[in-house]
């Protein structure tokens, strides 16, 4: 079915309440179109340095994963149903936990085992949240329950309440959000380097997506603002641009530190989405996008050296620049670029996100 700049496609051609449906807009089309360009370097890089530490049987079974986990993700962009989001969110998690366990490693079980446990918490929230919806409203259709809310809202507004509580926190957990985000640093240091690369510069940034998807399309400004949940956002926010930052910069493991980093641009985001206004949005998107270039080049480069060097530490990278200049270079910039230095993306980015938030008048 098309409308104006929009797809949508039934399966089984079943009514919208009753089948699965996919919706395609610009918004998903530009990020998963995003997504494809950036993964497709990523796997280029990963026929040469990916598979370090990963017994040769698996190397098939490493790029299934890499696939599945893809479809997942484009799943939770277009289907236009909370449940099915649901379930795309569980295989999206089982295949990251595969591959955090990959290299068959104690630290690599250790880290994969606080992932699932912490992500199920977060889907078990999300579900409830999904649950309350459909007592009030009677759909899971993201375009029904935005059309039903209002009403819903006005009888049983305690149960609209408690569900954005629940949907906030659990997609929080996921996304990594502050203070959710203690499965992060281990998942992200101790994956191959791609995997690493595809975790902090796709994977949560689609759950990121999903929120925005939950607050515009299924509860709507207005409900939000009533509840005050900007103000709540913005304060996480902040408190993970700061926190983010401190844990990395006390990291003496390169890539755990590039986890904890991701935290506080992770709070970058988040204030974009908790200003409410459109160029507050579209400086979150912008920084989607900016902070995914970088990150991913923060890690490959970063692989490539612990691949040929074998080093970690950051007291260890004295002199890299005679050794790998090229990674370095790489690196460098993206470095730059995450700092917000002027003439790169990441100013750009974080510019639009200050400019956005002085035009909303909010104090931050």
């Amino acid at each position: 079915m098309n409308t104006v700049g929009e797809f949508y496609y039934r399966f089984g051609n079943y009514q919208s309440f009753l089948g699965i449906e996919f919706k395609i807009d610009a918004f998903s089309v530009l990020f998963t179109t995003f997504i494809v360009g950036l993964t497709m370097l990523i796997y280029l890089y990963s026929c040469g340095d990916a598979t370090d530490g990963i017994y040769e049987a698996e190397y098939g079974r490493y790029y299934i994963l890499l696939f599945i986990l893809m479809f997942s993700i484009f799943g939770i962009i277009y289907t236009n149903d909370l449940f099915n989001a649901y379930v795309f969110m569980e295989i999206l998690s089982l295949t990251s936990c595969s591959i955090i366990s990959i290299k068959r490693k104690k630290e690599n079980y250790t880290a994969a085992f606080r992932y699932v446990m912490l992500n199920e918490v977060g889907s078990l929230s999300y579900l409830f949240g999904i649950a309350l919806l459909y007592m009030v409203t009677g759909y899971t259709n993201i375009t029904l329950v935005f059309e039903s809310i209002q009403s819903a809202w006005t009888v049983y507004p305690a149960n609209i309440m408690t569900a954005v509580g629940f949907m906030i926190v659990g997609i929080g957990i996921k996304a990594a959000i502050f203070p959710f985000h203690i499965w992060l640093p281990d998942a992200h240091s101790h994956a191959p380097s791609s995997s690493s690369a595809i975790l902090s510069s796709i994977v949560v940034k689609v759950y990121l997506l999903l929120m925005v998807k939950v607050l515009f399309r299924v509860f709507g400004i207005d409900i939000l603002k009533e509840l005050n949940i900007p103000a709540i956002i913005m304060i996480i926010a902040g408190f993970g641009m700061i926190m983010g930052s401190f844990f990395a910069l006390a990291q003496k493991d390169v890539k755990r530190m590039l986890g904890y980093s991701s935290v506080a641009q992770i709070g970058y985001i988040v204030l974009g989405i908790g200003l409410m206004t459109h160029i507050g949005l579209s400086a979150a998107f912008f920084h989607i996008i900016s902070h995914g270039l970088m990150k991913a080049a923060l890690f490959l480069s970063v692989g490539a050296i612990i691949y040929y060097q074998r080093v970690r530490r950051i007291d260890q990278f004295d002199g890299m620049g005679y050794k790998m200049p090229l990674s370095m270079i790489v690196f460098s910039i993206a470095a730059l670029g995450m700092i917000g230095i002027p003439l790169t993306v990441g100013f750009i980015s974080k510019m639009n996100l200050g400019l956005a938030a002085l035009g909303s008048g909010m104090i931050i």
